[in-house]
């Protein structure tokens, strides 16, 4: 990157944000092809970029006058995205195996009459919610997504999904409260 002299780092360092910006959109597309590459996810390798240069500026004047910006900014972006990945399949393990406990103690569970008859039950109720709070509500409750992927899935925000959610309890708790109450202490925290 021809454009980021050696000055710019010392400009940096003392603060100008005028140099900031330079780097920032000298810099920011070839990081983000970078981390989307590693990652594949776009929107997290925007987050992941966009964290990086803003600790570049946060720790300027940590520094070396003779710093090369774009491959200290490369091997910055690699390493986070590394890490990302990583802490993303521990993450995965640790669902994976959750639901796995979920659908042993689900399976182990004797199921009387009295019992299919309460869960047909509020598998109806549910059934009854609005479309798009049903979804989210099944993707948390059902499938153990987390509101980010739930979001990313739907495409809408995560204040949105746990309003879906919300509403969702509202409307169990208020018609199914023992029916509730009774298969979670059956089952567990779904």
């Amino acid at each position: 990157m021809n454009q980021l002299t050696p000055d710019i780092v010392i400009a940096l360092k003392s603060g100008s944000k005028q140099a900031y910006e330079h780097v920032f959109h000298t810099l920011y597309n070839p990081l983000l092809n970078l981390a989307t590459g590693i990652v594949g996810d776009e929107g997290s390798a925007e987050e992941i970029v966009q964290e990086l240069l803003i600790k570049l500026w946060e720790k300027k004047e940590q520094l070396a006058d003779d710093t090369r910006l774009f491959p200290y900014m490369l091997t910055s972006v690699r390493n986070r995205c590394y890490n990302y990945l990583r802490d993303r399949k521990v993450e995965d393990k640790y669902k994976q195996y959750q639901l796995q406990q979920y659908r042993e103690e689900i399976m182990d569970y004797d199921l009387s009459n009295e019992d299919e008859a309460l869960i047909t039950r509020l598998h109806e109720a549910i059934n009854e919610m609005p479309e798009k709070c049903q979804e989210v509500f099944k993707l948390s409750r059902f499938e153990g997504l987390s509101h980010k992927e739930i979001a990313d899935k739907l495409d809408i925000s995560t204040k949105t999904i746990e309003n879906h959610i919300t509403r969702a309890m509202k409307m169990l708790k208020s018609k199914f409260l023992v029916i509730l109450y009774f298969i979670l202490n059956s089952l567990g925290d779904l």
